[in-house]
């Protein structure tokens, strides 16, 4: 860099004119008086004083004023009068103001040299200053790009130095450099273009990390490698002055200046370029932290920092999205951290985050924030998944027990039945015998009921629904549960006048209407209350609600799947009764769970309730609070662009009477079938297996009109029976007599082609019915 001149003594001034004038009229009145006296008196006295008075007007004043009064100190000798002292002891005064001239001048020139160094040392710490600030303003700007940024510090600071080019290259850890940024004054010559890479010289880069600034006055007669000096010579670099910038542990960069002569560069130039260099790290480092907060920001999970007072400092987007408002201070929901670490669990809105927190050695935390809610919604659909599988485990396990059960106690049940209506018919009406075997029946009829409830139950599905009217189905079943009014309980009815049709099995549907009243009944206890039944087609805004997002209340539970495309009927049936303790509300669905004690209820009711919810793909919301009551409110998918089924065959007293085969395991069903169908005029044979039936077949093709057979025996189900009948004698008809629901629903397809299905036990009038309507002359009329 030029060194900056000290500024020159300013002229005219009314102080400078006086000094002048003590200065000119003080050397004129000494030789005056030095002439004038005689030898020893003045003898250049005095003229020492003056010379350093005129040090106020510089150097060149100062030597020509020493000059001056070392001539009139020589030639007053030969002026002055010849009395005093000797001439030697004259000269000898003479020689030390002489001398003492010039000592003062040489002190005095020596000050204003040192003055002038300091005023130009000076001014080029205020240009240097003046430089920086330039460069720390206009290369941080938060507008500008990185590459501008990096040209604004190349341009500044080689004009600041005076310099030719500037260059600032970041290193790789490979041992290369890569120039980031490359600026020349005269922009016609070559030079290094951005972008580019080259192999560093490993003396100079270690000499620059130990040194931090490296001056090279002349190129040509450095210890650069050979590769690196020519290349430094090709693009007019004579001198350099690199300055080491380190942002971070493993990355470093460099800022190098060049000129096109040697120039021998300052103190106060390396350390310009040292503040350059501490500029360019800031830039590099603002720039990894830019890059790594922008990462962050694309971060799913949540991070922010929080300073020792609990000020917030950083929070990337997904944070900010999490807190929206909440974190613009800090999260107000957040407990202070009170150890090293911690973490929490937060809802918020419909969000589930998970927070962990870390303490920072500076006194503040980063959290991290993660957002569950899928996670937790999966983990609780798998829970729900697995639960219905254990569930449906469990339901099939106990209902193949329960329709077993059910199966065989319908045989029996049957055969006393049977035998019961044979006693009533033989016996005199009115008689004591009579009205027991009444009385057996009667008993028979209710152990009926409960096998269509375990039966029921025992189903996972209907198999061949018919369209049903839901509406009169609900009368009917009400009406049969208020045969035995309780004038404590009120019911209050809002039925609909059209009716609502929905497909599936009346049977099932009535078991789930029943069971629902009376768990009402049961709920409301000995004080009575109000029961409600309602029955509508469901808005869709009612639907919706069943598959909304939203929480559920704490005592509410949901039962089965909603399908948007389908239509829906609300039963709803509540209470005013005690309700159902939150407890146990997982529980009231399931098989055997009751709460009424050892001797009252089996447990079945609301198992009873959601097996057919199930089956005819329905939903139940149930809703409930101790002390408040309890609302069950099903929905059942109406039936659509569906035909009535055929209603069941008449009954009459006039037969067409006609040859049966029975086919029946239990000898008990067999004997009392035998014995009700003969009595009606019926022919009847009776085996006990279906290869028994089949070889009395094909002894006599044509001597039976009627199979009736049971469904589940050992050898072959009835529908087996059905199908190898219908294949070798297709002009015998054939009835299932079966104890279980699920066949009695089932369609003729699904049965083996039977031509009618009764379910056990059966009145004979209706099975004489049914045989009737199939015999020959009936299908022939």
């Amino acid at each position: 860099m030029t060194e900056i001149a000290a500024p020159t003594v300013p002229r005219g001034n009314r102080a400078n004119l006086a000094i002048g004038a003590i200065v000119f009229f003080s050397t004129v009145g000494l030789f005056v008086f030095d002439i004038s006296e005689p030898r020893g008196i003045v003898d250049g006295v005095g003229y020492s004083a003056v010379v350093a008075l005129a040090s106020r007007f510089g150097k060149r004043p100062l030597i020509a004023l020493a000059a001056l009064t070392t001539t009139l100190t020589v030639i007053a000798a030969d002026l002055l009068p010849n009395t005093g002292i000797s001439v030697a002891g004259m000269w000898a005064n003479r020689a030390f103001a002489i001398a003492s001239i010039w000592i003062i001048a040489t002190i005095m020139t020596r000050r204003l040299d040192l003055q002038a160094k300091i005023e130009n040392d000076q001014n080029i710490v205020r240009h240097l200053q003046t430089a920086l600030s330039l460069l720390v303003r206009n290369s941080l700007l938060p507008g500008l790009s990185f590459e501008e940024q990096l040209r604004n510090l190349c341009r500044i600071c080689a004009e600041a130095l005076s310099a030719e080019s500037c260059l600032i290259y970041q290193r790789s850890g490979t041992g290369e450099v890569t120039i980031l940024q490359a600026w020349r004054k005269h922009a016609a010559k070559t030079y290094f273009v951005p972008g580019t890479s080259w192999k560093e010289d490993p003396a100079h880069s270690a000499k620059l990390k130990d040194h931090l600034v490296v001056a090279t006055d002349d190129v040509a007669k450095s210890e650069f490698a050979p590769e690196m000096r020519q290349a430094l010579l090709k693009f007019g670099v004579s001198a350099t002055l690199v300055a080491e910038a380190i942002h971070e542990v493993g990355q470093s960069g460099a800022i190098g200046f060049g000129d096109d002569k040697p120039r021998k560069w300052n103190d106060y130039e390396m350390a310009f370029a040292r503040s350059a260099a501490s500029v360019l790290a800031l830039l590099l480092s603002t720039r990894k932290n830019a890059q790594t907060l922008a990462a962050l920001d694309f971060a799913s999970d949540g991070i922010y920092l929080e300073d020792a007072n609990g000020q917030l400092q950083y929070a990337n987007r997904a944070a900010r999205g999490f807190f929206a408002g909440v974190l613009a201070d800090r999260p107000a929901v957040l407990s202070d951290l009170s150890g090293d670490r911690d973490e929490q669990k937060l809802k918020l809105e419909t969000s589930e985050l998970e927070l962990h927190r870390v303490r920072l050695p500076t006194g503040g935390l980063i959290g991290r924030i993660d957002d569950v809610s899928e996670r937790n919604r999966a983990n609780a659909e798998r829970e729900l998944l697995q639960t219905k599988l254990y569930q449906a485990v469990k339901l099939e396990a106990i209902g193949q027990l329960a329709g077993g059960i059910a199966h065989d106690f319908s045989n029996i049940l049957a055969a006393i039945f049977g035998f019961a209506s044979f006693i009533a018919e033989d016996l005199e009406p009115g008689s004591q015998d009579h009205d027991f075997s009444l009385r057996i029946r009667a008993a028979c009829e209710k152990g009926k009921a409960l096998i269509a409830q375990i039966s029921a139950f025992a189903e996972a599905k209907t198999l061949a629904p018919r369209i049903v009217d839901l509406g009169r189905l609900v009368e009917d079943n009400l009406a049969l549960a208020e045969e035995k009014p309780n004038s404590k309980i009120t019911l209050l009815r809002q039925l609909p006048e059209a009716p609502i049709f929905v497909l599936g099995n009346a049977a099932q549907l009535g078991q789930l209407i029943a069971n629902l009243y009376s768990n009402a009944r049961e709920a409301l206890g000995a004080d009575g209350g109000r029961i409600e039944v309602s029955l509508a087609v469901a808005p869709l805004s009612e639907i919706q609600t069943l598959v909304s997002p939203q929480p559920r209340d704490a005592g509410e539970r949901l039962l089965g799947d909603v399908d948007m495309s389908r239509n829906y009927a609300m039963l709803k049936i509540s209470d005013n009764g005690a309700g159902i303790p939150a407890d146990i509300m997982d529980r009231i669905f399931d098989p055997f769970f009751s709460t009424k004690g050892q001797h009252r209820g089996g447990g079945l009711g609301l198992a009873v309730v959601k097996s057919a919810i199930l089956a005819h793909d329905g939903i139940c919301r149930l809703r409930s609070a101790v002390g408040e009551g309890t609302s069950f409110s099903v929905y059942l998918p109406l039936a659509e662009n569906s035909v009535l089924r055929a209603a069941p065959w008449p009954s009459g007293l006039a037969y067409n009477l006609c040859t049966v085969l029975i086919v029946d395991d239990d000898i008990d069903t067999t004997d009392m079938l035998s014995i009700g169908l003969t009595r009606l005029g019926f022919d009847v044979v009776a085996v006990h297996s279906p290869l028994d039936a089949i070889a009395a077949l094909e002894e006599s093709p044509d001597g039976f009109d009627v199979v009736l057979t049971d469904y589940d025996m050992p050898q072959m189900k009835g529908t087996e029976l059905v199908r190898r009948i219908k294949a070798q004698f297709p002009q015998v008809r054939t009835v299932i007599c079966t104890g279980r629901s699920e066949e009695a629903a089932q369609g003729s397809d699904a049965n083996g082609g039977a031509d009618a299905l009764l379910r056990k036990p059966v009145e004979f009038r209706e099975l004489a019915s049914v045989l009737s309507n199939l015999a020959p002359n009936t299908a022939d009329a």
